[in-house]
């Protein structure tokens, strides 16, 4: 009898170990600025299965206290609807505090007790930091007359540098069409008359060949008679000053 009230003894004491060293689930206190969520839930972030492991009613203030029942660390979503949640990692024992904006859950106002909330909050404000940078040297140059000068410069040039390729390819093409029909001029004549058997195929080709002489000399002509109204370099021109290098 005694043995048996012993070890009942030694079970419970083991038992009453056990619980207390026994993890806790973690908790979730969250406020929403610019609310318009009625309830967060803690989801399974994989897998087809839907699984809830906790959920909670959001105030009309936006605050709410989320008691999951998450058991071990993984990645978990902080869902609001199901195309509005945050991705994170959720351990047991931790204690979240942490205010989000609704109106962009991605970025985190601020966090405590969540390493993997914190670090989404630095990143997204390194990158807002960043892009702030980008807006406000993209304002500086974009008020900036000399800036503006190149930019405009660059503009016009590329474009008259795209003209005059196309044009060269024109004139190439001109070029050839016409050492084309000199050749079939030279092998279809003899003694500076064209010979009566090659008549009929020496007005088919020659025909061809002016008509695609004509096509290429188009474009060249309407650039020579507009290129000085497109292309006017001498408009809207500052003077820069080039300060000498000191060697």
């Amino acid at each position: 009898m005694k043995s048996l009230k012993k070890s009942f003894i030694l079970a419970f004491c083991a038992l009453s170990i056990t619980i207390s060293f026994a993890q806790k689930s973690p908790i979730i206190k969250g406020k929403l600025l610019n609310n318009k969520f009625n309830k967060v839930e803690v989801l399974n972030a994989y897998g087809n299965e839907r699984i809830t492991y906790g959920s909670a009613d959001i105030a009309t203030d936006g605050s709410f206290v989320l008691n999951t029942t998450v058991k071990m660390p993984d990645i978990y979503r902080l869902g609001f609807s199901d195309k509005d949640f945050f991705l994170f990692t959720l351990s047991p024992d931790q204690i979240i505090e942490v205010v989000m904006d609704a109106d962009n859950l991605q970025s985190v106002v601020s966090v405590s007790g969540s390493k993997s909330m914190t670090f989404v909050k630095n990143a997204a404000d390194i990158l807002k930091e960043n892009q702030h940078l980008l807006d406000s040297i993209n304002h500086a140059l974009q008020s900036n007359t000399t800036q503006q000068l190149f930019n405009n410069f660059y503009q016009k040039f590329n474009q008259y540098h795209q003209t005059n390729q196309d044009v060269d390819r024109y004139l190439t093409t001109l070029y050839l069409t016409n050492d084309s029909l000199i050749n079939l001029v030279q092998s279809s004549s003899k003694k500076e008359k064209i010979d009566a058997k090659q008549l009929d195929n020496f007005v088919y080709q020659a025909n061809k060949f002016m008509k695609e002489i004509l096509a290429s000399f188009e474009p060249y002509e309407n650039y020579l008679q507009n290129v000085g109204d497109y292309y006017d370099f001498t408009k809207d021109r500052t003077t820069v000053m080039v300060l000498p290098l000191l060697l």
